[in-house]
């Protein structure tokens, strides 16, 4: 295992990027697992096992359309539990990240050192989550509604077929794609510099003008290389659970939703934890390239160095 610290503050290419991912989750392996096992796995298991069983009950009383109609209610308090999961695990990943930064001894970190960080920032990830969602619910309507409205204008409301709805989705699409990488360091801006929601927005904007183009193809390498890694797992997964529904009726096969569910999610977390490192790195590099903030703390710490003068014999 690698000992020597990755200096986060420092302009990376895409290579320079995703090898410096590579090695931090390495250097981390041990405790990321147990962060993400001990903390926020629960969340994820309660709220999975909870949905996948409502699932199947409903699945099993599909006669009966009240009964499947009320468990599919209660299903819904299961994926917020599940949420709650994926926004703890954004904050285990964040949050040892900040720890690494901010301790020399990074390899001294505990679990409870590292818990105790999630819980007490988990009310900033909460938020930004919540009105990141309002944000972007607000944003696609917008897009959809200037979409048709346009289309209707230019071919007439008559002329509006299913290959117009296509590339208007398809455009609406690459429209996203700018918001989309901009917000990605929201949570990070939020959690260094400490702005409110409105601020870190505008400074997540501020930060991808003239990057967005070399963001997003970073970002494409990551899921693939990710996809890449962990693309065998679905395949195995998939191919096994239908092997099993071929032996057994689908009735008798409806235990395997819960593990397919948990197994899915692991081969999720894999590519979270290395898609949310590379943002993190991004966001220092983009940081250090245009404000040399780490240059600008290095000049600061040698002025308020006061050299210790020779005792006088």
């Amino acid at each position: 295992m690698e000992t020597e610290k990755i200096i986060f503050r420092k302009v990376r290419n895409m290579s320079e990027t995703l090898s410096a991912a590579s090695v931090f989750i390495r250097q981390n392996i041990i405790l990321l697992s147990k962060g993400i096992g001990f903390i926020a796995m629960p969340f994820f298991l309660t709220g999975l096992v909870g949905y996948y069983l409502v699932l199947a009950l409903v699945i099993e009383s599909s006669s009966n359309f009240s009964q499947g109609f009320e468990a599919m209610g209660i299903s819904y308090l299961f994926s917020l539990l599940v949420m709650l999961g994926a926004v703890v695990l954004l904050a285990v990943i964040y949050e040892l990240l900040v720890l690494y930064i901010k301790r020399p001894d990074f390899t001294e970190i505990t679990v409870k050192e590292l818990a105790g960080q999630v819980y007490k920032n988990l009310g900033i990830y909460l938020s930004t989550t919540f009105f990141l969602y309002v944000l972007l619910v607000i944003a696609v309507f917008g897009l959809v509604f200037a979409l048709v409205a346009g289309m209707a204008f230019i071919f007439g409301l008559a002329d509006l077929n299913p290959v117009l709805g296509v590339l208007g989705s398809l455009g609406l699409l690459m429209l996203l794609t700018y918001p989309f990488v901009a917000l990605s360091f929201i949570y990070i801006v939020r959690l260094v510099e400490r702005k409110g929601f409105i601020d870190s927005v505008k400074r997540c904007f501020q930060l991808i003008r003239g990057n967005w183009l070399s963001t997003l193809w970073l970002y494409t390498v990551t899921l693939l290389v990710s996809f890449s890694i962990t693309g065998l797992i679905p395949t195995f997964i998939t191919g096994g659970a239908i092997f099993l529904i071929d032996m057994f009726s689908w009735d008798e096969a409806v235990f395997l939703l819960p593990v397919l569910g948990l197994l899915y999610t692991v081969v999720t977390v894999i590519i979270n934890v290395v898609a949310m490192v590379v943002i993190a790195l991004r966001y220092f590099s983009i940081v250090e390239q245009t404000e040399g903030i780490g240059l600008i703390r290095k000049i600061d710490l040698i002025g308020s160095f006061t050299p210790t003068p020779p005792a006088v014999n």
